[in-house]
């Protein structure tokens, strides 16, 4: 009898360490997630041309020096004239308050690309998506900011001007708004200018 009863309990701590070793393999299986990153169709992205093979699949890959200036550093471009548009924390639709911010951008982008040609000038209106830093992590904020800049592109698009003219950018957290002379920074009241698009017109 105390053999079967050491056989038992010999059977049982074994099968009880397999188990252990079953859940440790199902803790260890790797993770993949998707993130949908939209762009408009037919609107080039720098993504595409400067960074080539861009996962955004895990957070290892993301390389918050591809997001600095020295990257995107772009000569002759004209940013005075436009406005920032701002966006919702987490959100990406072009709010009520910022409608007319649109429509002045809009017709401040259809002066310049007519003196453009008039000068025999090719022009390109860069479109760069920012968000802020209080929530969510780089690939989110990098995703968020495209969408944002995709979401301001359709809008000219729509409004007549031509896609082949629009390039659009996101920078995720990395650049944040300068006031004043220094970064933004502080809770998700106080870093409502990180969220936003900047304009541009390029000159070749």
């Amino acid at each position: 009898m105390k053999n079967k009863g050491s056989l038992l309990i010999l059977a049982l701590l074994i099968s009880v360490a397999g188990c252990g070793k079953k859940n440790k393999k199902a803790t260890n299986k790797a993770v993949s997630s998707n993130i949908d990153i939209p762009v408009a169709d037919g609107i080039r992205t720098f993504f595409d041309e400067e960074i080539g093979e861009f996962a955004l699949a895990d957070e290892k890959n993301v390389d918050a020096d591809k997001a600095k200036d020295g990257d995107f550093a772009f000569e002759d471009m004209d940013q005075k004239q436009f406005k920032n548009v701002y966006f919702a924390f987490d959100g990406y639709n072009i709010k009520k308050d910022q409608e007319d911010t649109v429509v002045y951008d809009m017709n401040q982008i259809k002066e310049s690309l007519a003196k453009a040609e008039k000068n025999g000038e090719q022009p390109l209106v860069i479109i760069e998506g920012h968000a802020c830093h209080s929530a969510g992590s780089a690939v989110y904020n990098l995703a968020l900011s495209e969408k944002r800049a995709k979401v301001l592109a359709d809008e000219l698009i729509a409004h007549g001007i031509a896609k082949d003219h629009i390039k659009i950018v996101g920078r995720g957290k990395e650049l944040p708004a300068i006031i004043n002379g220094v970064p933004c920074t502080g809770n998700r009241e106080q870093q409502w200018p990180n969220r936003r698009d900047e304009i541009r017109v390029m000159y070749s």
